[in-house]
């Protein structure tokens, strides 16, 4: 299956020094969004997913404005105004220019985030008189700099919040319309887009006819289809209640229609997982499709897939996303986008359709001229305006950070093997998992048990499914999906029955073993002196004895099998080279398992079987997540780490491919570290 980059149309920053109500109005104390949003904890949001953004569209976060117009039209008084929308612009440059003075509170990584920027969408005073709206923005321009200006591919004036009458006093408002029009003549004709922002849940369907009026009026004044709109959010429909019990809905309907003939009109598929308030947001992707399925069929059949585009609407996503927000596998980043993947899929959508939404819809309507993908063979190819009129080819996805996309693999390189993973369901063991069924191979996921686990083996499916295959319409035309290629073998690695019972599964289902990964670990951070017996008892029955269980387990299997042999890897740590003040009951057991790999190597070469361990170093996983939330120590990390970056669980995936391949023949009794460099560097 083709795998596509993916361009993030519509997400939120902010830095640390814009959290009150003079930067944001709607900003409040302990709110969930009144914290540092930048770049870094973007990336962290997206980490755990195989597949990353590329990168991504800004949009403007309804900066705060002391009143509906300034006080007078000098420029001294312009710019008071608009203080806070200017200071995002200042913001904006920081990140585009890669600049280090304010790093810390504008949450960015200058040799790394700068290039995700594909675009900018930024607010601008529709309202105020043709000459005044111009002479804003000229100050705009000068306050954005030539790098970020060439980085604005729209504007926004929010709609949403202001009521039907708001709307419509801006829809017939001929300034506001005589200013629209204008954004068709920027960039030498090129244009940029006008994104709109209305709320039918808030303000009712009528705010969403209205926004039809606004459009009309626009075209009415140009004479054409020349501005560029791009709707945000479906437009916010009322999720609380399934579309047939929704009053409103055949209004809404016909307000969405009424886009349908015009080829300058662009819905993004975002946002809908704060519309389902006062109801809480379902948790599974599958309900949420059950719910949201009218409306996406809706803009489908409107828009095609040629003028829909994939946006997250992170972080705000988060206040009604069902998973809170956390970083890796549970995050509402991953929700929305296997939700996307999971309708597409349904809805057996063409390869070139899936593109198009995925990153070339956003790509054509926004102009985006910059806009790369790393392709398979390890070159790069620009995706431009050219390449409409290309074949409908899929590049692979680059990610956020530099590493191994995770889809299903042109060349693969495990087909037809069987692999056994232990603690298989967060974190790097999911990771693996994913990246193992994307060079072809089946894989037994063994998880704790309890039910936090076992719905993460669920969303392991799903994600699987999304990904790879589309397991509803593989299903009954005898192709092998992702979920035939799973097996879930539940239990506490620490009963030596479990590792049993993990194996015989695989010789059960498929026939013969050919990798094991012993991955199950604790990490509970204690200082010394507060480590008490239960602790070590318990941090060693799983991180090592669990692992001298299980690989006993799989090697019984691997040494009399026919023909013998296969590959066995223990995941290890880079704590097993160093020490750790609080984790004095961690690195022993870590150090265990490299000592284990070796000893097995040894033990077990004569029977055909690798033994290799990987040292992972910091990798932001479940384990770690509230050490790293220390942004001193975070920081001192990342300064201590060549590559620049904490890792991510999908690093560990192309190693553990390479360790059960047939490439690693000649490789045993190795410790491989995946640290970014950051033992060697001593400096």
């Amino acid at each position: 299956m083709p795998s596509y980059p993916l361009l993030d149309s519509h997400i939120h920053l902010w830095p640390a020094t814009a959290l009150s109500p003079t930067d944001h109005t709607w900003m409040k104390p302990n709110h969930l969004l009144t914290r540092r949003h930048g770049i870094s904890e973007y990336r962290a949001s997206t980490s755990s997913s195989p597949f990353q953004p590329t990168g991504f569209v800004y949009v403007e976060t309804d900066r705060h404005l002391p009143s509906l117009h300034p006080p007078s039209h000098s420029d001294e008084d312009l710019k008071k105004w608009a203080r806070a929308p200017l200071e995002e612009l200042d913001f904006l440059r920081r990140v585009v220019e890669g600049r280090k003075e304010h790093v810390d509170a504008d949450g960015f990584d200058p040799s790394l985030d700068p290039s995700l920027v594909k675009g900018v969408v930024i607010w601008a005073p529709f309202l105020l008189e043709s000459s005044v709206f111009d002479r804003y923005l000229g100050i705009a321009r000068e306050r954005l700099g030539d790098m970020a200006w060439g980085k604005v591919v729209g504007f926004r004036y929010l709609l949403q919040g202001r009521g039907v009458d708001g709307v419509k006093s801006a829809a017939g408002n001929a300034e506001f319309v005589r200013n629209v029009v204008k954004l068709a003549a920027m960039d030498g004709g090129k244009g940029k887009v006008f994104d709109v922002g209305a709320d039918a849940h808030r303000d009712g369907v009528e705010a969403v006819e209205a926004v039809g009026e606004l459009v009309a009026n626009v075209r009415k004044a140009e004479g054409g289809e020349k501005v560029r709109f791009v709707m945000n959010h479906f437009c916010k429909p009322d999720l609380s209640t399934p579309s047939s019990s929704y009053s409103s809905f055949s209004r809404y309907k016909s307000a969405i229609e009424s886009y349908a003939h015009d080829p300058n009109i662009y819905m993004k598929v975002s946002g809908a997982l704060n519309e389902f308030e006062p109801t809480p947001t379902p948790a599974d992707p599958i309900d949420i499709i059950s719910t949201l399925g009218p409306y996406l069929d809706l803009v489908y059949s409107v828009f095609g897939a040629k003028r829909l585009m994939f946006g997250s609407d992170w972080p705000v996503l988060n206040v009604g996303g069902p998973k809170g927000e956390k970083e890796g596998e549970e995050s509402n980043w991953s929700v929305w986008r296997s939700v996307v993947a999971k309708w597409m899929s349904e809805k057996d959508l063409s390869d070139e359709e899936c593109a198009y939404i995925w990153s070339r819809s956003g790509v054509t309507a926004y102009g985006i001229e910059d806009f790369t993908a790393r392709g398979s063979g390890g070159g790069e190819m620009s995706i431009g305006s050219s390449f409409l009129h290309s074949p409908p080819t899929c590049p692979v996805l680059l990610s956020v950070a530099p590493q191994p996309p995770l889809t299903m693999n042109p060349s693969p390189l495990l087909t037809g093997k069987t692999m056994a993973i232990t603690g298989g369901v967060t974190g790097i063991g999911r990771a693996i998992v994913l990246g193992y069924l994307s060079h072809g191979a089946r894989v037994a996921v063994n998880h704790l048990g309890d039910p936090t686990s076992a719905g993460q083996y669920k969303s392991l499916i799903e994600e699987a499914a999304a990904i790879f295959d589309g397991s509803v319409e593989n299903k009954g035309k005898g192709r092998e999906t992702a979920e035939d290629r799973l097996a879930e073998v539940p239990g506490d690695v620490g009963n030596p029955e479990t590792g049993k019972k993990l194996i015989d599964e695989v010789v059960k289902r498929w026939g013969r073993l050919d990798v094991f990964v012993t991955n199950a670990g604790v990490c509970e951070f204690k200082e010394f002196l507060d480590i008490s017996p239960d602790l070590w008892s318990n941090t060693l029955t799983t991180n090592l004895t669990g692992a001298f269980n299980t690989v006993q387990a799989a090697a019984s299997v691997l040494s009399t099998q026919s023909p013998p042999g296969g590959s066995i890897i223990g995941i290890s740590s880079i704590s097993a080279l160093v020490g750790g003040a609080q984790q004095a009951h961690y690195t022993p057991t870590k150090a265990g398992i490299t000592s284990l790999m070796q000893s097995c190597a040894c033990a077990l070469g004569k029977y055909n079987i690798r033994c290799n361990a990987l040292l992972p170093g910091t990798i932001k996983t479940q384990l770690n997540e509230k050490d790293l939330e220390d942004d001193t120590k975070r920081k001192y990390m990342e300064g201590r780490i060549p590559l620049g970056r904490t890792g991510v669980p999908a690093d560990l995936a192309g190693p553990a491919i390479f360790l059960g391949s047939d490439l690693s023949a000649y490789v045993t009794g190795a410790q491989l570290l995946v640290d970014g460099g950051l033992f060697v560097n001593l400096q």
